[in-house]
């Protein structure tokens, strides 16, 4: 089960490094792929990161903070099927269009190096 924790491990190091070389490439793409796609069909993403999370939870040194971060994808997910007066939407606007590039590579850089060194 280790593989569950490494996989959004790596894969969050990856894509923050990215922003490093190609700061604006990455949200220009996120923001298309939202723009472009129906919510229902979008909110798919974050269940199965959800579950992903859920299920590597028992493999890791600290369970309670995958379990969190599993109910935030959930929560998610369901905000994206919902949306409520477009507070999705607004969300999205607000991780992808506001937040520097700096802080989309520095939370991706520690979210996972958090991940992996958290591994039993």
């Amino acid at each position: 089960m280790n593989v569950t924790v490494y996989l959004p491990g790596l894969t969050t190091i990856a894509m923050s490094s990215f922003f490093i070389r190609h700061p604006h490439e990455p949200v220009n793409a996120f923001t298309a792929v939202f723009d472009s796609y129906p919510l229902n069909f979008l909110s798919v993403i974050p269940a199965t990161v959800g579950l992903l999370f859920l299920m590597s939870a028992h493999a890791i040194s600290y369970p309670w903070a995958f379990r969190i971060v599993a109910v935030f994808a959930f929560a998610g997910a369901v905000l994206a099927i919902v949306n409520p007066a477009t507070i999705f939407s607004r969300i999205v606007d607000g991780l992808f269009r506001d937040i520097s590039d700096r802080t989309h590579r520095l939370f991706g850089n520690i979210f996972g190096a958090v991940m992996i060194t958290w591994i039993r």
